[in-house]
């Protein structure tokens, strides 16, 4: 029997780090991809993870990394209102202009 792979993004943030260990536990492959902001040495070392560092932005990166996986979950954004409003730019085009364009590689994947 194949292992249930899952992609996903933002996994190494506040709610994904949360997630991953859960996952792992339950014996399923999982994959994080997240631009690693605040690092990931939190999360578990376990040879069911792969961690990789990218830009939700990055359509070719992001693309490419979640080929081959059977579920898909967005966790990725900049979460809270001190964030946004600090760099509105960068928060619109994460948690808005990178939207379309993920579910779009999710899909094609």
């Amino acid at each position: 029997m194949n292992k249930t792979s899952i992609f996903i993004t933002g996994g190494a943030g506040y709610v994904g780090s949360r997630l991953v260990p859960m996952l792992l536990e339950k014996g399923y492959a999982v994959t994080v991809y997240d631009i690693l902001f605040f690092g990931d040495e939190f999360l578990p070392k376990d040879k069911n993870l792969r961690v990789i560092k990218g830009d939700l932005r990055d359509y070719s990166k992001l693309r490419k990394s979640c080929e081959n996986h059977d579920i898909f979950v967005h966790l990725a954004c900049i979460s809270n209102d001190a964030s946004f409003v600090l760099d509105e730019k960068l928060s619109t085009s994460i948690n808005l202009d990178a939207f379309e364009p993920m579910v779009r590689a999710s899909k094609e994947s």
